[in-house]
């Protein structure tokens, strides 16, 4: 991942120019203004010049030398964003104090008249305009700030010490090694210059070193140059390829498999970045698209419209209070494993059961259609377990589907049992399961033939229709006979005469299935309709029940299993009215 960033970070040399990445106090294109506060410095003496305000530049942010500091000690140099227009000076005021050099010695002593102070303040006011945002620097002796060596280096040196040294643990720097970008022998490499805290430090088992943690530079050795351009490309990352989605915060890093030595393979990976880059931010933009947040899939859609050429590696992370931690890095993921994912997902959105839904936010339809997106799963999982899934999906790795079973049934089984909507849950828990099983990920999943071969009639046909289309999830005789009970009690329940009556649920033992229950259940459901007068409308469902529990094997399903299928059965009742109940 490093290189990945650290050819990220060359491109944007190659656009920009090399040298220092100084900060930008106008990132967000409102400080437009620079107000330049003039003085000449000779003999100790200050000549107070006037002020002259010119357009902001990116292409003087070396002269600005901006350097964003602490709400209590101020920025770090006498360059500074006009927070507070009632009080342009307080701001600049400490960094000038902060220069230790005669000129700017002479100029924090002349302000600190109260007289001179206020003057230069009452002038400042004067020149601000309604919704215009302002930078104040100085201007000495006709020389920026960035034109003064001795404030530039300190502070170029100073931003390169968290790469060096932690306070808990003291130095770490090397001198005449190899750097691990650049592979060539410098003057001094660094040992916690790593883009993103991949390891602890403070943990001596993550140090190549051993105990002696001061030797942490021997994981990832980085020169001062290499360093920077690191931040670069992490810069760029930022622009580009840094998404909120999931419901958590992820890094998209593009990686170029062939080594980037020749002009025509930069300019390549340059053309597929933009590429990129400008399909996700016009999938994106796509007034159809409802948020991020729910469209995680237009991503990942766009990624695997690339050629083979480009690896991505995809790193979740989280930043409470500024203390950035990785929770998942997926490594070289290939557009072609991304295209095979929604090759799947949007043939599994395309069956009947899925298109025909209308999806309601509150009251108000916001769309038709129920849509696979990695969100669906976060509703049924912690954070660990749903990144681990993540994580099996994009690398081909197999998934527990016992555990996968358990975990729709502690979500949808609480909310039944306590009469909660449960619609779209169990939807969307089938629609996973769906996805998954096509992917052929599921590990310790019985699968079987179905025995019972039942002639397709008129009658029977919506059923049977429905069990083809589906064939991955339903693939034997006893997960297709628990689906079609789940159906039959649902319309039991239906029925008016059930109406405002919980004496038949209380007969399911709270959905939580087993063979005697099932096959208790069977029968009391009949003599209820026997008793209703109404088991002439379900003969045909009754008949394909009997015929796939005779041929059934129920050792080999879990209690969970019975009862999902169940609960989807009951869920899915309004996909299958047949003839006698529409007379």
């Amino acid at each position: 991942m490093i290189r990945a960033v650290y050819n990220l970070g060359r491109l944007e040399e190659l656009e920009n120019g090399n040298g220092y990445d100084y900060e930008n106090p106008n990132e967000k294109n409102y400080y437009n203004n620079i107000i330049k506060i003039k003085y000449d410095v000779i003999d100790e003496k200050v000549k107070y010049k006037g002020l002259e305000i010119e357009e902001f530049s990116n292409t003087k942010l070396d002269k600005y030398l901006y350097s964003n500091g602490s709400s209590r000690g101020g920025d770090n140099t006498p360059t500074t964003i006009v927070s507070n227009q009632n009080e342009p000076l307080k701001k600049l005021m400490l960094p000038i104090a902060k220069i230790k050099l005669k000129e700017f010695e002479n100029i924090c002593e002349y302000l600190k008249n109260s007289e001179k102070y206020n003057e230069l303040e009452e002038e400042i006011k004067a020149v601000f305009q309604d919704k215009e945002g302002y930078i104040i620097t100085l201007f000495v002796n006709g020389k920026w700030i960035g034109e003064y060596q001795k404030i530039a280096n300190p502070l170029i040196e100073n931003n390169d010490e968290s790469a060096y040294y932690m306070k808990s643990i003291g130095r770490s720097i090397a001198e005449e090694k190899i750097c691990y970008c650049c592979n060539e022998k410098k003057d001094k490499v660094y040992g916690y210059a790593g883009l993103f805290p991949f390891y602890t430090v403070d943990n001596s088992g993550f140090v190549a070193g051993g105990f002696d943690q001061n030797k942490a530079w021997k994981n990832y050795p980085i020169c001062p140059e290499c360093y920077r351009i690191l931040n670069k490309g992490k810069k760029k990352l930022k622009d580009g390829f840094m998404e909120l989605g999931l419901g958590m915060k992820y890094i998209i890093i593009p990686k170029w498999i062939l080594p980037l030595k020749e002009k025509e393979e930069i300019e390549n990976y340059k053309d597929v970045l933009s590429e990129l880059k400008d399909k996700m931010q016009l999938s994106l933009g796509d007034e159809r698209r409802r948020s991020l947040l729910e469209q995680d899939d237009t991503i990942f859609d766009v990624m695997a419209e690339m050629e083979n050429n480009l690896l991505y590696n995809i790193m979740f992370y989280d930043d409470p209070s500024s203390a950035f931690r990785i929770l998942l890095n997926i490594e070289d993921i290939f557009p072609s494993r991304l295209k095979k994912i929604f090759d799947v997902k949007k043939e599994i959105e395309n069956r009947k059961v899925y298109k025909n839904i209308k999806i309601y936010k509150g009251k108000v339809q916001i769309g038709n259609g129920l849509t696979f997106t990695f969100k669906t799963l976060k509703e049924f999982y912690s954070q660990k377990d749903f990144l681990t899934i993540i994580n099996s999906i994009f690398v081909d790795k197999k998934i527990d589907y016992k555990h996968i079973i358990g975990s729709f049934i502690e979500v949808i089984i609480p909310k039944l049992n306590n009469n909660e909507s449960c619609y779209y849950n169990i939807r969307n828990s089938f629609i996973s399961l769906e996805v998954i099983n096509k992917l052929e990920l599921f590990n310790k999943r019985l699968k079987g033939e179905v025995k019972k071969v039942v002639e397709k009639t008129e009658k029977n046909k919506i059923y049977l229709d429905f069990f083809e289309e589906h064939s991955e999830n339903f693939d034997t005789d006893l997960r297709r006979g628990i689906f079609l009970q789940g159906i039959m009690v649902q319309k039991l329940l239906n029925l008016p005469e059930q109406q405002g009556s919980k004496a038949f649920h209380s007969r399911l033992n709270s959905l939580k299935m087993n063979e005697k229950i099932i096959k208790r259940v069977y029968s009391e459901v009949i003599d209820k309709l026997i008793q209703y007068k109404k088991r002439h409308y379900y003969l045909e469902i009754e008949k394909l029940i009997g015929n796939y529990f005779a041929s059934a094997n129920f050792k080999g399903m879990s209690r969970d299993e019975m009862s999902y299928y169940f609960v989807l059965g009951m869920n899915l009742v309004g996909e299958f009215k047949n003839i006698e109940e529409e007379k």
